[in-house]
């Protein structure tokens, strides 16, 4: 008699783990679906399961998450079917920064990408006006709410102010085009 609740019992707890792995696949099939991502297929076609980690990686990637204002660890969290303390442990060991410290410098990097666009550079820095316009415009897309909050990140981060990163672009940019026009005369 307990050889059988005992085979019962095994067969039980196999037929769980074999439903709870289909569960768990289903669930990160769910997440990814939700936000737009393709899965993760196996070789026969089956989603595989995925770390937090490697899902959080895919959203970074595939989304420009870390530029959408309201972002936060909480958000995050809530995407992934996790806590915030999950993701911000993610974060600190996978990236060697805490999470708001990670969110500000994926946004600074965005705003060089930004300023480092010919569309986005001003040769004249004596119209202030401008210049304002231009990085309160680059601020507002890379998902600061305010051109004084961004400019203290970006000064804190790169230690010059967006001003600063600007003049020096444009003169490097002046540079290679006196270069550039050089060698095309020779």
């Amino acid at each position: 008699m307990s050889k059988n609740i005992t085979c019962t019992l095994v067969v039980a707890i196999f037929l769980f783990g074999i439903n709870a792995t289909t569960s768990y696949a289903q669930m990160s099939k769910t997440l990814l679906k939700d936000a737009d991502l393709p899965p993760i297929e196996n070789k026969d076609g089956e989603p595989e399961m995925i770390s937090y980690k490697d899902q959080l990686i895919r959203i970074i990637e595939k989304e420009d998450i870390f530029l959408q204002p309201d972002v936060s660890d909480e958000s995050i969290a809530r995407l992934l079917r996790t806590s915030s303390s999950v993701v911000e442990e993610i974060i600190k060991q996978d990236f060697g920064h805490s999470f708001k410290d990670y969110l500000h410098k994926r946004r600074i990097d965005a705003a060089i990408e930004k300023l480092d666009h010919p569309d986005f550079q001003h040769p004249d820095f004596e119209e202030k006006e401008a210049v304002e316009e231009l990085l309160t415009d680059v601020a507002l897309n890379v998902g600061y709410s305010s051109k004084g909050h961004f400019s203290k990140m970006f000064k804190k981060i790169k230690d010059m102010s967006p001003e600063e990163y600007m003049e020096m672009n444009s003169k490097r940019s002046k540079k290679k085009r006196k270069r550039s026009d050089t060698k095309d005369t020779e």
